[in-house]
């Protein structure tokens, strides 16, 4: 009898569990949000139709963009272990979307709050100023189509579903030209002349810039500050991390603008605000006299290999990432499916270099490029191009999770690793 009575007290305990366990309704996939209940869409938020045809930005444009995941499970790489599927992560970006379109959100918020890209979500979703190329296909279309302020989608990527939101850009680029005198703080002038001389050498540089002349081209004949073998050009910086002074204006021009002659007590100056640009291409390097590499080429030995080279590249059905995998002798040749070098700005790499990579069009191989110490065969490399040409793997994400965080050289004042001079007096 006491053997029954436990087997009946078990499954009384068993019922109630199961009933206590039914009783508890599983979290929805909208559980957490806000509820859109009275919230009305703003129309400045709402997309109109995306492009269509080739993504390109115009000569002046820059394209800076936030944007909020959605993972679930099976997605891929997602952040933690998710807990709901496909069809739930599409319910909640798509409620998620009508908040973030609705009148006073923001959308920096929503992105700490709920975005599953834990590179991004911190920062509010800010993927910076990107170039066609970075993001994957779906992403771009939808984030070149966008116009300030507005959030669109969702779209979906092998991640998840995004939402995206086109914003100020906090990242900006400049040149710098600083006619300096003797007697000036920091830049000694390296031809000798008086304060006025040098404020009459700045006037009359203005006045070329204003008339067309190549900025980088000037600078690197009158510019006294270090950066003038590189054109005068400044790496990349973000809001809020260069002088006050100078970012005051900097960010009172606009993209392309040209400042007025400044007087600082290092000299004359003159600010160029570049549209952020970067590029990638492939390179094929051959050395001169690397002995210790094992290269023993003459200049004009390897002059001649570099030239066989081209010609093989320019063939039909040429593979140029095979070709520097197999004929390069620089560092780069296994990198990125061969010779690929990292995405690069202005001002960041040997300027004959940086000049013919700048002026390459997607696909297209430079003349060979006579270096001190080598010779060196450029290829465009567009990711976009070499998805449709069946080139090496493109990456599906985006902005920071891609590019990787990239540490500012800039400083409060300038240094040594080519941030701006400016220190008004």
């Amino acid at each position: 009898m006491s053997m029954l009575r436990r087997i009946l007290f078990l499954c009384l305990g068993l019922l109630l569990f199961v009933s206590a366990c039914g009783g508890e309704k599983a979290p929805g996939p909208i559980d957490d949000l806000p509820s859109t209940k009275g919230m009305k869409s703003d129309p400045a938020r709402l997309p109109g139709p995306l492009i269509k045809g080739p993504v390109r930005l115009g000569l002046n444009e820059e394209v800076a963009l936030r944007h909020l995941l959605i993972s679930y499970a099976g997605a891929f790489k997602p952040p933690r272990k998710m807990r709901i599927d496909r069809e739930q992560a599409r319910q909640r970006v798509t409620h998620l979307l009508a908040l973030a379109q609705a009148e006073g959100r923001d959308f920096a918020e929503l992105c700490k709050r709920y975005s599953d890209d834990s590179k991004t979500s911190s920062g509010g979703g800010q993927l910076g100023v990107v170039m066609p190329g970075e993001l994957h296909p779906a992403l771009e279309r939808l984030g070149f189509s966008l116009k300030l302020g507005q959030v669109g989608g969702p779209v979906e990527t092998p991640f998840g579903f995004h939402l995206v939101e086109r914003v100020e850009p906090e990242d900006t680029q400049t040149a710098e030209i600083v006619v300096s005198y003797t007697g000036a703080a920091r830049h000694k002038p390296r031809i000798p002349r008086s304060r006025e001389e040098a404020q009459v050498l700045a006037d009359e540089v203005r006045k070329k810039l204003i008339a067309g002349a190549d900025f980088a081209a000037l600078a690197r004949v009158h510019s006294d500050m270090a950066t003038y073998e590189r054109g005068g050009y400044l790496p990349t910086f973000r809001r809020g991390m260069a002088h006050p002074k100078f970012e005051e204006i900097v960010w009172t021009l606009p993209v392309g603008g040209l400042s007025e002659v400044i007087e600082t007590k290092t000299g004359f100056h003159i600010v160029f605000r570049l549209p952020v640009r970067r590029i990638s291409v492939r390179t094929i390097e051959i050395f001169v006299q690397r002995l210790e590499a094992g290269q023993e080429h003459s200049r004009e030995e390897a002059l001649e290999i570099i030239q066989e080279i081209r010609r093989q590249s320019l063939a039909k059905g040429a593979d140029f990432a095979m070709l520097a995998m197999l004929k390069s002798e620089g560092g780069n040749k296994l990198s990125g499916g061969g010779g690929l070098m990292r995405p690069f700005g202005r001002g960041q790499i040997n300027f004959v270099m940086e000049q013919v990579a700048f002026a390459l069009a997607p696909g297209q191989i430079s003349e060979v490029i006579a270096l001190d110490r080598s010779f060196l065969l450029l290829v465009f490399f567009s990711a976009q191009w070499a998805c449709r040409h069946g080139g090496c793997l493109r990456s599906c994400f985006l902005g920071a999770a891609w590019r990787g965080a990239r540490p500012s050289p800039w400083k409060s004042r300038g240094s040594s690793n080519g941030s701006t001079s400016f220190s008004p007096q």
